[in-house]
């Protein structure tokens, strides 16, 4: 398997809801909703990478992660998109880059503003779910 140069992280629940999260922004920008990502760079494994990330931003520990689907980002580069999904056993203390929480199910994916990408990711995760 390829490494990655890029992860998302779908955190989801047992009732197939996912976690989604607002990064605070510019007070002109809008604020949009969001999975949890991280780049790997360097000699970091995606592992180390994912686990500071939920680490710093969620202060929690990811269970049950599993690498779900490669998106292709670069052709030339062959840069991947990794996404993985896991489960949280923990509460969640959020980190001040973030305003807003909340776990979502497919039903409420098109009443959210999204990055586009994050919401495409979470359409196919919920079509590949049924």
């Amino acid at each position: 398997m390829d490494k990655a140069t890029k992860c998302i992280v779908i955190i989801k629940d047992d009732f197939k809801n996912v976690f989604i999260v607002q990064k605070k922004g510019k007070r002109t920008e809008p604020k949009m909703w969001q999975l949890l990502e991280v780049e790997v760079k360097g000699k970091s494994t995606e592992d180390k990478c994912i686990e500071k990330m939920i680490k710093k931003n969620i202060s929690s520990i990811l269970f049950n992660k599993t690498a779900i689907k490669d998106y292709v980002l670069d052709e030339e580069t062959g840069d991947i998109l990794r996404i993985y999904s896991g489960q949280l056993k923990e509460r969640i203390s959020l980190h001040k880059d973030f305003v807003k929480t909340t776990w979502i199910g497919e039903n409420k994916l098109d009443e959210l503003d999204f990055i586009p990408e994050h919401k495409e990711i979470l359409k196919d995760y919920f079509k590949s779910e049924v």
